[in-house]
């Protein structure tokens, strides 16, 4: 489980900023993995908020629509050099007041198919 401390954020003319990630569950899977997958669907920094909308520099995208794409981006995260993707269930929730996504995980390696 990683920790991390975020500031708050406050509303700016463009929105509620995205201020951090913060992973939760994950053991053998890198936390930076998750969180490279996550930025690639447009929760980084430089994307904001406004009302129901994920705003990033290429698209305008529900709010509803980025939590689906953050939650699928976690559940293809491998373990680095293989294509081994354990994650098998991802949770993603995010405060629309501070702009943090909160993703947890579960890994089940009952099921994983190593080549």
């Amino acid at each position: 489980m990683t920790y991390m401390a975020y500031a708050s954020t406050t509303e700016t003319d463009q929105g509620i900023p995205i201020s951090g990630v913060i992973i939760k569950g994950n053991d053998i899977v890198p936390t930076d993995s998750i969180r490279n997958n996550i930025a690639s669907v447009g929760f980084r920094t430089g994307s904001y908020i406004q009302g129901d909308t994920l705003i990033t520099s290429k698209r305008k995208v529900p709010i509803s629509e980025a939590l689906e794409n953050a939650r699928q981006a976690a559940l293809v995260s491998t373990i680095p050099g293989t294509n081994v993707t354990p994650i098998k269930v991802a949770d993603v929730k995010l405060d629309k007041e501070t702009g943090i996504l909160t993703v947890t995980v579960i890994e089940d390696f009952s099921m994983v198919k190593v080549k």
